[in-house]
């Protein structure tokens, strides 16, 4: 019996590209697969994927409008506390990866519904699919690898619920962006996290 996920999921103000292109390498990738999980099995499955559009903090589509789930991390739901920065943050990540076109521009276009014109061109390692039938992904190019900078900038949790073969980075990641009180810490040590704003 497959148990139904919750599902998770800004407003772009101007941000220097630089901050972005200084990323480092959190840790060499890992393959594994979120659901029915064997720890010790390796999936060796990278291709290019061409982001349209970010559509939340861990979910993104193609230019063929094909659903990506990035695998083992979580941010807040449409409506929730934190949702429009998780959302942007992602969309930071991925404008970074295009040297070709304009930062700024990219992120803008990339949380819109339409997207970028030129989609951006990122690799995917893809695991298998979720309960919606989302292609579940760790995202990166060059070094700077997705999944573990929304987790180490403070914008997503570790996903525990599915445990993976990088369960335990990412649990050790989000720990220290806890402790530095990075991105959205300061609000869920307040309110808790994917909690409604007040009103």
């Amino acid at each position: 019996m497959i148990r139904r996920p919750p599902r998770s999921t800004p407003l772009y103000s101007s941000a220097a590209s630089d901050v972005y292109k200084r990323q480092l390498s959190i840790s060499s990738l890992y393959n594994c697969s979120e659901e029915k999980i064997n720890e010790t099995t390796e999936i060796d499955n990278k291709s290019d994927v061409s982001i349209k559009r970010v559509i939340d903090g861990d979910t993104v589509k193609d230019k063929q409008e094909i659903s990506y789930r990035l695998i083992g991390i979580n941010c807040p739901e449409r409506g929730r506390m934190g949702f429009e920065e998780a959302k942007l943050e992602l969309a930071k990540l991925i404008a970074n990866c295009d040297s070709q076109s304009k930062f700024d521009e990219n992120i803008n276009m990339l949380v819109t519904m339409d997207g970028v014109n030129n989609p951006i061109v990122i690799e995917g390692q893809i695991t298998g699919k979720d309960y919606y039938r989302r292609e579940l992904a760790y995202f990166s190019c060059g070094d700077n690898l997705i999944n573990e900078q929304m987790i180490s900038n403070g914008y997503a949790i570790s996903y525990r619920e599915y445990p993976h073969l990088k369960t335990d980075l990412y649990n050790q990641l989000e720990e220290k962006a806890k402790e530095n009180d990075l991105g959205l810490w300061p609000i869920w040590e307040k309110y808790g996290y994917n909690q409604e704003p007040n009103e």
